[in-house]
């Protein structure tokens, strides 16, 4: 062997010259993503993530903690990791992730393009601490002379790709003059076949040659088995969830024959639906959380305006009670937090549903213990949330209470359970669990300063005037803003003397003319109650047109565009899909003397830009971008 091919078979050896094409980006359209953490059982030491390609219906596993796609063949750990492919004809929604035991993983995942639930064998077993997966069985091939002339064609050097071949039926159909390739999952292939001559399938779920001889009409039929299984649950399935520390699965179920919806309660070992729960005529569940008890179920309602509290019997789940929470609309997203309170640290008890209702761009917060909606904002006309000024696309409640960024009176930071919520506008945010604030940066809303001091103008128009802003003491600050995150937005202020009227208008750019007006020596607060101030009149009087300006930074934790590789600049965020949260353990787990060193990151699918991201929550940073 020469230095050349020395050299090309390590080249193939670091890269996996086995792919007889270019290799694929991992993800197309990453929509939903779920997690398991070694808690939940399976052959992994961390959590890891799965996440479905909407647009090709592959599941791609990551490894969350070494910020990897998951390299799970510990001898080849270059190579490409072996996803699930499930056939291009589906198009693959909600997943959820079950160990059955120390050595086995199996997905779910909802097929909308044909209404079904698509049970998917990941890990198998394992050999050696090695992670297993299901074989790829082939059942024939069979050759049918279609007009019983005698000819007799087969396939010779057929093989399968990990990743791209899924279960399904082949049938290979000679014209007279080429073969004609049609997959029961993968669809009529582009590519035809020819006598003696390598074949590939367009995703390269199959190869083969074909030998021998054929009249028009005769077809071969092979059938790849990679232990897929189809469940029909009796209608589309809109969300998945598993109830943790039960072997059972609850799928989100609308039957459009019957335009009624209803939960399915699916036994995962014993591969069948245990039983069914009704919901209330009409009803379209859509949406999950999972409340305090692993066993109490929010459901959000796609066409009601209402919230299906279920009280789970996991032994005879149709006897599960079930309450309607009335909402401000159909639910687009929802997520529990909880905190059982810290009488030392003057914590209190909470208990939250974070409710985002259709067409209204906020987040509403349901009080558990008082059973009443909290009206965020007293000032605005709206009994709910902040407005987001942006459709909400999903909600995700933290595993563990993160530490924010503002500090005590006793200068710790924060620390309180939080919502990561995701808009349709591209941008992603936390939402604080027991205010329904959005959570803030150190300095939260404020005017930014210029030098030392506010960027606060006065325009004096006419005769000379001395009017002048109160500066808080205690704070340094002439405007107030409203530290509740997200009730102060970006926004530019002009405060205006009306010489007719004694008094000044107040008109913000986005929020416009104010209904309120501002009379010298007596505190002001706009109509949203986003600002305050007080203008002291000065020993010149104002005269008409003279005006105070500023702008307002909105001081939000927001995350709305990623860094591209290499530094080569930006990029918007496009379409973020619903976050789902999660932790590892990056050192001792508190147990102790030892610091707790557990971290807290959310999973972050980016449909429209095809690369799935990892937010560290407590630093507020994309730290790891998948593509």
């Amino acid at each position: 062997m020469d230095h050349k091919s020395i050299a090309l078979l390590l080249a193939c050896c670091a890269t996996g010259c086995e792919d007889k094409e270019p290799a694929l980006g991992s993800f197309d359209g990453p929509e939903y993503a779920t997690t398991l953490s070694p808690e939940d059982g399976g052959p992994f030491e961390s959590t890891v993530g799965f996440v479905t390609n909407s647009r090709r219906a592959t599941i791609v596993p990551l490894d969350l903690k070494h910020a990897t796609l998951l390299g799970d063949q510990f001898g080849a750990p270059y190579l490409r990791p072996r996803w699930i492919a499930t056939g291009d004809t589906r198009q693959l929604g909600p997943i959820a992730a079950w160990a059955a035991s120390a050595s086995e993983v199996t997905l779910f995942t909802a097929d909308l393009a044909n209404d079904l639930m698509i049970e998917a064998p990941y890990v198998v077993g394992t050999e050696s601490g090695e992670p297993q997966i299901h074989p790829t069985e082939l059942v024939g091939p069979t050759f049918i002379d279609a007009d019983e002339s005698g000819s007799f064609s087969s396939l010779s050097e057929v093989s399968t790709n990990v990743g791209f071949t899924t279960t399904e039926n082949w049938t290979i159909e000679y014209d007279g003059e080429k073969w004609w390739v049609t997959g029961s999952q993968s669809g009529k292939q582009t590519r035809r076949a020819y006598f003696d001559q390598a074949y590939v399938t367009d995703n390269r779920e199959l190869e083969f040659t074909i030998t021998g001889d054929a009249t028009e009409g005769d077809r071969i039929e092979v059938t790849t088995d990679t232990g897929i299984e189809e469940h029909d649950l009796g209608g589309t399935i809109l969300d998945l969830i598993r109830i943790p520390e039960q072997d059972l699965l609850v799928a989100a179920v609308w039957d459009p024959l019957e335009e009624q919806g209803f939960l399915s309660v699916w036994d995962m070992v014993g591969q069948q639906v245990l039983e069914e729960i009704d919901l209330r005529e009409g009803a379209q569940p859509w949406r999950f959380a999972l409340g305090e008890e692993g066993t109490q179920l929010f459901v959000g309602d796609a066409v009601l305006s209402a919230v299906h509290m279920v009280e789970l019997d996991v032994d005879v789940p149709s006897a599960s009670v079930v309450v309607e929470l009335e909402t401000q609309g159909p639910v687009v997203a929802l997520a529990w937090l909880g905190d059982p309170g810290d009488e030392d640290l003057e914590i209190d008890p909470f208990s939250s549903l974070l409710v985002a209702p259709s067409l209204a761009n906020r987040v509403d917060l349901y009080d558990l213990r008082n059973e009443e909606w909290v009206d965020i904002n007293p000032f605005d006309d709206v009994v709910g949330g902040i407005d987001l000024r942006s459709p909400v696309v999903g909600l995700s409640s933290t595993v563990e209470p993160i530490r924010l960024q503002q500090e005590t009176k006793w200068g710790a930071r924060i620390q309180k359970p939080v919502a990561m919520v995701t808009l349709f506008d591209g941008s992603i945010m936390m939402i604080e669990g027991d205010t329904g604030c959005m959570a803030i940066t150190a300095e939260g809303p404020h005017v930014p300063l210029s030098s030392t001091d506010e960027a606060i103008d006065f325009y004096d128009e006419g005769a000379s005037s001395d009017p002048y802003l109160y500066e808080d003491e205690a704070t340094g600050r002439r405007v107030a803003v409203h530290a509740c995150g997200g009730i102060s937005q970006e926004d530019s202020w002009t405060i205006t003397y009306d010489g007719m009227q004694g008094d000044w208008e107040v008109e913000a750019t986005v929020g416009g003319i104010q209904e309120g007006r501002v009379q010298e020596d007596q505190r002001y607060v706009s109509d949203d109650g986003s600002v305050s101030f007080l203008i002291l009149a000065g020993a010149q009087p104002s005269t008409d047109g003279d005006s105070f300006s500023f702008s307002i930074d909105e001081g939000l934790l927001r995350i709305d565009e990623v860094v591209l590789p290499r530094g080569v600049g930006t990029d918007p965020l496009e379409m973020p899909a619903a976050p789902v949260s999660f932790v590892y353990e990056a050192g001792p787990s508190g147990g102790g003397w030892d610091e707790d060193h557990t971290r807290s990151f959310a999973l972050v699918p980016v449909t429209n830009s095809d690369f799935v991201l990892r937010i560290h929550m407590q630093a507020w940073k994309i730290d790891v971008v998948w593509d």
